[in-house]
């Protein structure tokens, strides 16, 4: 996990989530997010126009909905 690549942080369930933008410190990870819960990275997603050539790429989606995505990566992660 690297904090400059930090957006976000959320609790859900009694524990703390860090939403990274990968794309931060690497361009050509541009719309892909981990995240983490703690130090351990627990899911990850992307966002569609992550695809897209960087002169068409929309702008990524607010810190509300990029929160409501991690909550669903974590989820699906979830063995239970």
């Amino acid at each position: 996990m690297n904090p400059t690549e930090t957006i976000a942080t959320y609790q859900n369930n009694g524990s703390t989530y860090s939403i990274d933008h990968l794309g931060i410190a690497c361009p050509d990870q541009w719309g892909e997010f981990a995240v983490y819960e703690g130090e351990q990275q627990v899911a990850e997603f992307a966002v569609a126009a992550s695809l897209f050539l960087p002169e068409h790429r929309p702008p990524l989606p607010g810190i509300d909905e990029l929160t409501e995505r991690a909550k669903t990566a974590v989820a699906d992660q979830d063995p239970r």
